[in-house]
């Protein structure tokens, strides 16, 4: 990598990170612009899909009974603009889905709306969309075993250059913690928005390197997951893409969570990602999780969060 991969400039400074979500601690060279502060990954290993395991998508699947299933549909349906108590509380008191919160500002008729999810893995999002009323659900993952039509959605083994064949125009687009994982962003983000009907909407959820986490925990910043993250954008990096591709910002929020935290001073104590999500849920609750999440919120309100989600749309000409 001689040059940034959003800016193009030239002026960067090198930096190794392991990797850590399963603690295999290989070494890989990033790149920090100085310019615009984004990180990229200097080399892409020719055995991407490697680190790529059967179990990494086991991280966003879990087992719920049915009491916490049904809080969490009342959550889901209050961000999803069907206002109840439960929902709001529940909110209030626990992370709001920053997916569902995008779609419900895009304003779509669920019946009508045709929305696609990149990178939807099993196609957990799509299916939670389904249970709410969205009727027209398609998702597309390299990673798939096959395509399959499953609990009222459509979902299909491709790349984002197989949409260059596809005469289908959607309502929404979302990369949600996706775009990262891409190569040539800026191509790949091309053959998207070609994709999306006039006056739809693309939702991208990134993580952002002008935080106060990758500030604290630079190389042991667990946002940067090397080498799956080939770059990583600052809010600058961000604003940048956006004009270069003709987009406009209609509304973006910070959503980090405690884990910048938490998940990062383990990186530093060794312990990778894998072990910490498979620790007893007692043991990672408590006064420090209630303070770091606290801590993230305030760092959220700043915009200095480590994540961030946008909504864009296509600019007049």
């Amino acid at each position: 990598m001689k040059k940034c991969i959003i800016c193009n400039s030239k002026k960067l400074k090198p930096m190794r990170v392991k990797e850590m979500m399963f603690g295999t601690n290989e070494t890989f060279e990033y790149m920090i612009c100085n310019t615009c502060g984004s990180l990229g990954l200097s080399e892409v290993p020719k055995n991407l899909e490697d680190y790529y395991p059967e179990n990494y998508y086991s991280f966003s699947n879990s087992n719920q009974n049915k009491l916490i299933s049904s809080i969490k549909h009342q959550k889901d349906k209050h961000s999803l603009g069907e206002k109840n108590i439960i929902g709001y509380i529940f909110n209030l008191i626990f992370s709001e889905d920053s997916n569902l919160k995008a779609i419900n500002y895009c304003n779509k008729a669920k019946s009508s709306a045709e929305i696609l999810d990149i990178g939807s893995g099993g196609g957990v999002l799509l299916k939670k969309l389904c249970k709410h009323g969205y009727k027209k659900l398609y998702g597309i993952d390299p990673y798939l075993e096959k395509d399959k039509i499953e609990d009222g959605v459509v979902l299909r083994k491709k790349k984002v250059s197989d949409l260059v064949k596809e005469k289908r125009k959607y309502d929404i687009v979302i990369l949600s913690h996706v775009l990262e994982h891409l190569q040539n962003p800026y191509k790949n983000l091309s053959i998207i928005i070609n994709n999306i009907r006039k006056g739809g909407k693309l939702i991208i959820r990134v993580p952002i390197s002008s935080s106060k986490a990758f500030e604290k925990f630079h190389k042991n910043w667990f946002q940067i997951d090397a080498p799956r993250h080939l770059f990583v954008p600052s809010l600058k990096g961000v604003y940048i893409m956006a004009n270069n591709l003709n987009l406009s910002c209609d509304y973006f929020f910070f959503d980090s969570t405690q884990a910048q935290f938490k998940v990062s001073h383990n990186y530093i104590k060794g312990i990778p990602l894998i072990k910490q999500i498979n620790t007893p849920l007692w043991k990672r609750i408590g006064i420090k999780r209630l303070f770091y999440s606290l801590k993230a919120r305030r760092l959220n309100k700043k915009s200095q969060g480590d994540q961030a989600t946008f909504v864009f749309s296509q600019k007049h000409m």
